[in-house]
């Protein structure tokens, strides 16, 4: 088992106003204390939109480092942070 650590694997597709279509994928591990629990994700996306008058297109990567408290309601778990 991983416990105490997680891990977070994530996909998106996304629409936007400078985008029409875009896709974004998230990596995240957490560390778990009990109802406390310190996380960092990188997320890495890209979106584009061409028309008459523009061509736009946008890549990032980002990285959040999070605290969070957590309340167990039976299986699920309910995050704040």
């Amino acid at each position: 088992m991983l416990r105490p650590w997680e891990l977070e694997a994530g996909y998106g597709v996304h629409a936007a106003r400078t985008q029409r279509l875009g896709h974004r994928v998230l990596l995240r591990s957490a560390y778990s204390l009990g109802e406390f629990a310190l996380s960092l994700a990188v997320e890495a996306g890209t979106g584009r939109d061409t028309t008459v008058a523009k061509d736009v297109t946008e890549r990032w990567v980002g990285i959040e480092p999070a605290a969070e408290f957590r309340w167990p309601l039976g299986e699920p778990t309910v995050r704040l942070g």
